[in-house]
């Protein structure tokens, strides 16, 4: 059975792409769905790992050797293991090899390898102008953009779903993080300027962050209101919605 894949891009870095896709994944977990987090950053550029306090032993430049032939046992010698809940994480890889990538060969082994233990795939991808993120997103069944309320990312969003849109129309589901009272940008603003209507709006919540980013212990564990409580709505939010696309089409 193919899991559900969600796929996280920006088209500008800086955005909290990372910090929402490791929250989400933890959050599909504490819901008991067997989840998985792939860190396809390049080589030396991931963060995941310190995002959940662990230290991996190996990361997927291990799995490279073996990639057009990849089992479930190999991906098993290679997960890193977050214990409450319960999360397998693939890391990127620890050395300084700017042009290292994941094949994109490897990309349907792995989730057909993914696909025999978790129900769940959580991607933090690199940004939407890599190769790489274009053909992740083929396999996504929810590719998601994080933008923020800036001028620099929102041209650079606008810009990067026009190009992917013309090439095929994707369900995107655009999140908006970091939203404040003062943002430069109202609500109504981005959704004529992206003509795309936010599906998750999170709010701006440095407590929040920085328990992730400078402590290395996911927010939604220990935190229920501001962007804690936003990001468990949003996750609820889309398995609701991949739930409802599925029972359409076994009626189909």
């Amino acid at each position: 059975m193919r899991p559900v894949i969600l796929a996280l891009t920006a088209a500008k870095g800086g955005v909290g792409r990372s910090l929402l896709a490791a929250n989400l994944a933890v959050v599909l977990a504490a819901k008991g769905h067997p989840t998985a987090l792939l860190d396809l950053a390049p080589a030396c550029q991931g963060t995941l790992d310190l995002y959940l306090g662990l230290l991996p032993e190996r990361s997927w430049a291990d799995l490279l050797p073996v990639i057009t032939e990849l089992e479930p046992r190999h991906l098993d010698l290679t997960l890193a293991r977050y214990n409450e809940p319960p999360l397998a994480l693939l890391a990127t890889p620890p050395e300084v090899r700017a042009a290292l990538m994941f094949p994109e060969r490897g990309l349907e082994p792995l989730f057909r390898a993914l696909s025999q233990h978790y129900a769940a795939v959580v991607v933090d991808l690199p940004l939407m102008s890599s190769r790489l993120t274009y053909h992740v997103l083929r396999w996504a069944t929810v590719p998601i953009v994080v933008v923020t309320p800036d001028l620099p990312a929102m041209r650079n969003t606008k810009r990067w779903l026009q190009t992917l849109n013309k090439q095929q129309p994707w369900p995107w589901q655009v999140v908006v993080n970091q939203y404040a009272r003062r943002a430069p940008m109202t609500l109504r603003e981005i959704k004529t300027y992206l003509k795309a209507s936010p599906d998750a709006v999170l709010p701006y919540d440095a407590v929040a962050a920085w328990q992730t980013v400078g402590l290395g212990r996911p927010f939604v564990l220990r935190r229920r209101r501001g962007l804690a409580g936003a990001v468990r709505r949003w996750a609820q939010q889309v398995l609701a919605g991949v739930e409802s696309k599925n029972r359409e089409a076994k009626r189909a």
